[in-house]
């Protein structure tokens, strides 16, 4: 019998400037679909913001093409108001999720850690 794996991981980007938090969650489990989630809160906390309008016009813009952008990391995504949802195939590894979460923090890292002023107000 081959081990099981299960990884659960916990990603917090923070960009104090922008005035915006992002929040990364991957779970996976062997034999299973790994997924992955992605909200985004005020700086300091609070209820996660809205992605599609009304949202922060720096959000609805960055949204939906990133939503599209994660399928060049193999995860399959959905946009809805709350955050961006979303799994990879069936066969693969954990090693496949971290790499592919890896990717999706500098994506946001390149858009969000430009901004010297709150994309909140």
């Amino acid at each position: 019998m081959a081990p099981s794996q299960t990884l659960s991981v916990s990603l917090i980007l923070s960009y104090a400037q922008a005035g915006v938090d992002f929040h990364l969650t991957g779970h996976y489990q062997a034999e299973h679909t790994a997924t992955v989630a992605i909200t985004v809160q005020p700086a300091g906390g609070g209820a996660p913001l809205a992605l599609q309008a009304p949202a922060p016009p720096v959000l609805e813009d960055f949204a939906p093409g990133f939503t599209r952008w994660l399928r060049t990391c193999g995860i399959t995504a959905d946009l809805t108001a709350a955050g961006i949802g979303g799994h990879l195939s069936a066969d693969t590894t954990a090693t496949q999720l971290l790499d592919a979460m890896r990717r999706a923090s500098d994506m946001i890292d390149q858009r969000f850690s430009l901004y010297t002023e709150s994309i909140l107000t």
